[in-house]
Formats: structure tokens, sequence, C-alpha cells
């Protein structure tokens, strides 16, 4: 059984290869030699190197968590339901989880880590939050940004970085992939990026048998468990060591060892395919016609409404897979690494055409982070091509005009993808808005009439209603429910002095009441701002989590006071927000009491009212990652701020 204890071991795992991983690219990335010290220290050109990589990570992680603010998606979506509420938390919790089951299927793929790190955030947060789990997938896409500009640099020679990061801003910071952005669920593409890269990397530009080496087997194993397409690592491994072996004949021991670790992990990769679904047959490629438009318009990215255009996209791969050819397979560590990439790229987008190719349609925007790859494999392509012509020749100069044609090509080509991703997002808003208030009506009223009437997607976040009703009606999901859906604490009053205070007061004017989430306050007549006391009947919450109250009106002037009450102590915790809410509604955010409490308020004056509507129990990660996602515009604006004065020292 799947034990915390196990749960927890497990996770140590996962970070401890993480955490390998990042010290032996590190320690390549600030290898001593030219641009250090005799004592090891990074000089100036180390330190630039690393402002680029840090402005990168956080440019893409800026740019994603600005559009989680601009979309809040806050209630499970979907595979969330199943693949996390059913699957994953009601048998964890009820002790009856297997390893089994978290190694199995969900549709075609076995997504071990994705599961592994939807326990581990529901055991930090102790609550279920899809917001959380957002942030987290964030900055798995961001670390993996910086990682792919670290690896290509470093095969480049430690050249071109910028021009590398600003390919890699194309690709990983714009939204065309929102649906994974936003999806809770969908950090297995991330997963697989991360792990394809680190595999491809560690095991080609290593020796074999090193630590290195068995850590990227390690890896491209690990593909195996995000998503069913992890089986190709193997094979794009194997295009890089041929390449090599083409240049060096010397190295055949070496060609041979990778050559076994590949036939392992591809035979397991092809042991654990899931069988033909058939609720998948639909929408599989019908006929080779629509296999072929799939995948043309799957290499054509960006232009995936273009097809034709895949000879213009895919053409720097292929002048150099022409000039490779005709040097006799003679090629360096960056076009070794370029043709590794493109062949990843090219049978995930022939997988994609197969499985998801029906009616020769365009790939949904989930699939087009891994896509976009290709672009990357172009654009080194053509850096490539640069670095092979002496400078200052003609070759040269119309290398380097080529270069910047295809990408401003390519760059107006993701523009427009964006623009056409971001139109579809705009039709998306207003379900993800319906999800959050179907469910908590359900949760409120227990009319299942009302809630079976709605329509899936548009109105419901599962397309069976009958299943998602059996899920939010069971006690353990309901009392881990988000936030945005859960229904707060029900406050009853137990003492109210010269009726002072009022449940919804009729005189709000235009600020908006919420029929779900009763509000209480000092305001019980229009021009009669009555002085008294408020105290509510015992209540009780979950110890670890946080208390989120809303409150409106003055609350912080003189004669103005809201706290909560521990009984057994008597100790009071203000509730003070960190503006004055005037008209309108501030979140304030309180931890909750280990005993039983009550809400006490007192208005002294008759000069001010305040008002706050009844607490919503909160995690502490969702409040850090609420802050994260609130303060996203700042961050990226500090970003650009810091990137600009830091090259300004720099270069001043």
């Amino acid at each position: 059984m799947v034990t915390p204890t196990a749960l927890a071991l497990a996770c140590f795992a996962v970070i401890a290869l993480f955490g390998a991983c990042a010290f032996v690219v590190g320690r390549a990335v600030f290898a001593r030699g030219d641009g250090t010290t005799s004592s090891g220290t990074p000089t100036p050109s180390r330190r630039v190197s690393a402002l680029w990589l840090v402005a990168l990570f956080f440019l893409v992680l800026s740019a994603k968590l600005v559009l989680m603010r601009a979309t809040p998606v806050k209630a499970p979506f979907w595979d969330q339901w199943d693949g996390e509420a059913a699957v994953l938390y009601m048998p964890f919790h009820a002790s009856s989880l297997t390893w089994q089951a978290m190694f199995g299927l969900h549709n075609e793929h076995r997504v071990l880590f994705t599961r592994l790190l939807a326990l581990a955030l529901l055991e930090v947060n102790g609550q279920w939050d899809p917001r959380l789990e957002q942030v987290v997938n964030a900055v798995i896409h961001s670390l993996t940004a910086a990682l792919l500009t670290v690896v290509f640099w470093l095969a480049a020679g430690r050249r071109h970085l910028d021009l590398l990061a600003l390919v890699a801003v194309v690709c990983f910071a714009l939204p065309f992939g929102w649906e994974n952005t936003l999806g809770g669920f969908q950090n297995p593409f991330y997963f697989l990026l991360l792990f394809f890269i680190l595999a491809l990397w560690l095991t080609t530009a290593h020796r074999a048998g090193t630590s290195p080496w068995w850590l990227g087997w390690l890896c491209a194993l690990c593909g195996l468990f995000t998503l069913a397409s992890g089986v190709v690592v193997p094979v794009a491994i194997m295009g890089v060591v041929a390449l090599k072996l083409a240049s060096d004949r010397e190295g055949w021991r070496e060609a041979f060892a990778n050559l076994g670790a590949s036939a392992v992990v591809v035979a397991l990769g092809f042991a654990l395919t899931s069988p033909p679904l058939p609720h998948h047959a639909a929408i599989r490629a019908q006929s080779a016609k629509d296999f072929i438009g799939a995948f043309t318009q799957n290499l054509a990215w960006p232009w995936i409404d273009i097809q034709g255009l895949v000879f213009v996209t895919w053409l720097p791969v292929g002048a150099l897979a022409a000039a490779a050819a005709l040097r006799r397979a003679k090629t360096t560590g960056l076009e070794r690494l370029i043709v590794g990439l493109s062949i990843w790229v090219v049978l995930q987008a022939a997988g994609l055409a197969y499985g998801r190719g029906v009616g020769a349609g365009q790939p949904a925007t989930r699939y087009l982070d891994v896509l976009s790859l290709g672009f990357i494999a172009n654009a080194a392509a053509l850096v490539a091509v640069v670095d092979r012509a002496r400078a200052g020749t003609t070759a040269r100069k119309m290398a380097v005009g080529t270069l910047v044609c295809w990408l401003l090509f390519a760059v107006v080509g993701a523009d427009r993808l964006t623009n056409r991703s971001l139109l579809n997002l705009d039709a998306w808003r207003p379900f993800y808005a319906a999800h959050i208030l179907v469910i908590r009506r359900f949760l409120d009223s227990g009319d299942v009439v009302e809630l079976t009437s709605k329509r899936p997607l548009v109105d419901l976040p599962y397309p069976d209603p009958n299943h998602l009703i059996v899920l939010l009606k069971d006690p353990y999901i309901r009392s881990i429910l988000p936030a945005a859906v859960r229904l707060p604490l029900r406050v009853e009053s137990r003492v109210v002095t010269n009726d002072a205070f009022v449940m919804n007061s009729p005189y709000a004017g235009n600020i908006p009441l919420d029929p779900l989430a009763p509000s209480w306050w000092s305001l019980p007549g229009e021009g009669r701002r009555a002085k008294g006391t408020f105290e509510s009947r015992p209540m009780a919450c979950q110890l670890g989590r946080r208390l989120k109250f809303e409150v409106a009106g003055y609350l912080g002037w003189e004669g103005q006071y809201l706290a909560v009450r521990n009984l057994r102590t008597g100790r009071d915790l203000a509730i003070m927000p960190a503006r004055l809410a005037r008209e309108s509604w501030v979140e304030v955010v309180v931890p909750c009491p280990p005993d039983p409490f009550t809400i006490v308020g007192i208005d002294a004056t008759e000069s001010s009212w305040f008002a706050f509507r009844e607490p919503v129990e909160i995690g502490g990660a969702s409040i850090a990652a609420e802050a994260v996602i609130r303060h996203s515009r700042e961050v990226f604006i500090a970003l650009v701020a810091g990137t600009v004065l830091a090259f300004a020292v720099r270069w001043g």
C-alpha cells in the first residue's frame, strides 16, 4: 500500500534524482577553465551567463503566472475528478491505494510522477488545489526552459546563450499551450520534456558507465511513466549515438553500451504499452490521408494551419542533415544534439498524428508545448550553419541573413498561433466560472436533479454528472475541496447587543452579496449605524489550515474590531485587512485555532461600519500560490527592470 511514509520516501527519491541531475548540470556550467579565476570564482562572463538563465526562468514563470491571473481556473477540471479524486485521494485516505495503481494506466499513459506530485501537494497543503498544482507545474516547465538552453549552450561551446535564451522564450513563455498551464493534471507533458532533455544530454555528452551516464538512462526510464510517447526517448538517443560513432569509429564500445541500455528501455516501454482503447478509436487517424495531413500540420509548428509550410519550418534541419551526409556524417556535438531533438519531435508528431489525427485536424493546445521544440531544433541548426561558415566570408553573411529571416518568419507564426489560441481561451473563460458556481450550489442544496440537468463542459467540469455527484457526496472529498468551491464555515450568532449586527444587510448598497457565503454587517439600517457587539456560536476548523475572511467597510478605524477567539485560552487573533476595504471586499487570512473558537465583533462608533463574510478554510500552500499569482505582474516588471540594470552595470 502507498502509506504516508512510503509516499515521502518515493518523493525524496525523485528529489534526489533531480538533485543529482542538477549537480551534474551545474558542474558543467561552472566548470573551471576559460572564464574562471584560479580560485574557481566565476568571472563576469559566468555571472552574465547565470543572469541570462535566471532571467529566462523568471520570464517564463511570470508569463505563466500572468495567464493564471487573467484566467483563474479554480475548480478541478475533467481528468482531475477521476485521475486525482477517485483514483488517488479517496483510496489514499482509506489506506487502500496500491503501488500497482500508482504505476497503472490513465488512458494510454502511466502518469506515475503526476500522481506522486498530486499526492505530495495534498499532503503538504492539506487541501486539493488546482491553482497550487498550476504554479508548481509552471516552475517545472520554467526550469525545463533553462535546462534546454543550458544543454544547447554547452553543446555550442558556451556561445550564443543570448540567442538560445530568446528562442526558448518563444517556445516556453508564449501561452499557445494554455491548456497545460491552466490544467493541474496536465504536467505529464512537462515531465516528459524534462526527462527527455536530461536523458538526451546525460547519455550522449558523458562516457558510458559514468555516473552521469547512468543518471541519463534512469531519466530515460522515468520517461516511460510520463506519457506513452516516452518510449521514443531511447530512439532519439540512439540517433545521436549513431552520428557520434560515424564521427569517431573508435567509440564502438560506448555505442554498444548505449544500444544495450536503449534496447532494455524500449522493451520495457513496449511491455508497458496500453492496449487500444475502444473509446479512442474514433479520434485516431482513419486513413493515410488523415495521418499525413495531421503529421505535416504537427511538424509545421507554429504554422499548424498551413501544412505546406512544413518544408520551410524544417528547412534548417534538412539542410544540416544534407550537409552532414556530404561530410560522411562528420558532425559536431551541437549538430548531433540537434538531430536527437529533431528525431524526438518528428516521432512525437507521428504518434500524435496516428492517435489523434482523425480528419487531419489541427493539434489541440495541450500538444503544442511538445511540438514547439521543433522550432528550437531548427533555430539551433541555423546557428550551427553560421558556426561552420568562416567569419567575414560571404557564406557567413548569407547564413546570418538566413538565420534572421527564418527567425522572423517563425516568431511571426508563433505570435499568430498565440493570438488564435487566446481567442479559443476566451470561449472557455465563462465555462471555468460556471464550474465553480455549479459545484457550490450543489454542495449547498444537494439538488441532484439540478446538477444532472447541467451540460458537461459548459456548466460541469466533468463529462459524467452521476459520477461527479458520487464524488461530491463523499465526505472526504468534500473536506479537501479547494477553497474556491467549498462552502464556508457557517456562522450563527450567539450574542448580538443592541441589534447592531445583521445578516446580509439590505443597506449594503452596491457591495455585492454572495447567497452561498452569508455576511454579517454592523449596518442594521439606512443611516442607522448602531453600536454593539457580536459573538458567534462555537466553531471548529481543521488544524494546519487557514481561515480566509472577506471584510468590507472601515475595519481598522477606531472603534471597529473583529477577531477569532480561542475558547480554551480566551486569546483573540485580530482580523485586520492590509488596506481599508471601504465599499468593497478585501481578503484577510488568519491561522486556524487548534481549539474551538468563536468570531467576535465590536462596533463602538456610529460614524462607521464593517462587514465580514463567513470564513472559508484554505491551505497554507494555497495562500502562497495565490500570492505568487496575484503579484505576477510585479514579478515580471521587477525582472525586466533588474535585468536591464544588471546589463547596464555590466557593460556601462
